[in-house]
């Protein structure tokens, strides 16, 4: 990929491969940037609402980024749309299929090379497990902790070679090492750190933000164990991270009119999860609110990698200080969702 970023992105992008979890880490990473730089998220519109969008900001100038998975768009749209020299709009073609880097199928061929990302599960036992030492390896680089190839492989060989969980069980060894001051994972810090997710239990934590209860956010937060948790609050699904980004989302469609089944469509859940709980719950935050929740939280992700001692209190600060902000930006009151 070219040295453009999320936070400067270039007009036409591909994110895809069946690699999940990276396609998924990468959406991630897109709209925790598309939100901190103001820029609106356009999440699987169909071609007529993409268009409609690039139009108003034609004409308004307010910066959108629209990420569409296999999506149906025309070989005239993307043409005319690849010719665009202003990058105020940014389209994203992602799927989570297979992709042959030397044969990228349309429509994400449209794409120039350089602007392509691809992550592609192996097939094989043996060369997942190779791409699973490559990226422990990589993954704990990232968070600025070394890891030795033969702890990586002990890794490996007790968590398997799903990288999401392997990207889980080094974030939490790499937040032990950071307090600890330790700059090499080993394995007996690692085995300090490593537990069944079943353990930790967030559901007292997502009904609290639901309810926007900072006194809930609290009591929660100090049920949970410390700092070696704080990767799974960050990138775990059903953590404050995750909810936040749906809450948000779902507050930016409905404040366009969205019904709920379009929601429940385009936010991949369940008609009566967007009906009982994304719906009342962004109601009560607002878009004020969630915004400030989400650039708060990227921001506890970035001292998290830089290794920052106090993350912990800076995460809980973040959702209790979001929760508490007396002025949100709300939703029509008038609006009847679903109608």
């Amino acid at each position: 990929m070219s040295r453009r970023s999320w936070a400067n992105p270039a007009t036409m992008m591909f994110v895809g491969g069946s690699e999940v979890f990276l396609v998924r880490r990468e959406r991630l990473r897109a709209f925790k940037a598309a939100h901190t730089f103001g820029r609106h998220v356009l999440r699987d519109a169909p071609q007529s609402e993409i268009e409609d969008a690039i139009q108003e900001v034609d004409t308004f100038g307010s910066p959108v980024m629209v990420w569409t998975t296999d999506p149906q768009l025309t070989e005239v749209f993307l043409a005319e749309y690849a010719a665009r020299k202003e990058n105020t709009v940014c389209l994203v073609l992602s799927t989570t299929s297979n992709v042959d880097p030397e044969k990228v199928p349309p429509p994400f061929n449209a794409v120039p090379d350089v602007y392509r990302l691809i992550y592609n599960r192996p097939t094989s036992r043996r060369d997942r497990e190779k791409a699973a030492l490559v990226f422990a390896v990589s993954e704990a680089k990232r968070l600025t902790v070394a890891l030795p190839d033969s702890v990586a492989e002990a890794l490996v060989n007790l968590v398997g070679d799903d990288l999401g969980v392997v990207s889980f069980e080094i974030e939490k060894s790499a937040t032990l090492a950071a307090v600890r001051g330790i700059t090499e994972l080993t394995p007996a810090l690692i085995r300090e750190t490593i537990r069944p997710s079943a353990d930790i239990d967030l559901r007292p934590l997502s009904a609290a933000l639901a309810q926007r209860n900072p006194a809930g956010i609290a009591k929660a937060l100090a049920r949970l164990p410390g700092p070696d948790v704080i990767p799974l609050l960050l990138r775990g699904k059903g953590g404050p991270a995750d909810l936040a980004l749906v809450w948000l989302q779902a507050a930016q469609m409905l404040d366009s009119g969205s019904t709920v089944e379009e929601l429940s469509s385009r936010l991949g859940q369940p008609k009566w999860a967007v009906e009982k709980e994304i719906v009342p719950a962004t109601k009560r935050w607002g878009q004020g609110r969630l915004s400030r929740l989400v650039s708060s939280l990227a921001r506890v992700d970035g001292a998290l990698l830089r290794g920052a001692p106090s993350a912990w209190n800076l995460l809980a600060s973040s959702m209790i200080a979001a929760a508490s902000s007396p002025t949100p930006w709300p939703l029509p009151q008038d609006r009847k969702v679903g109608k």
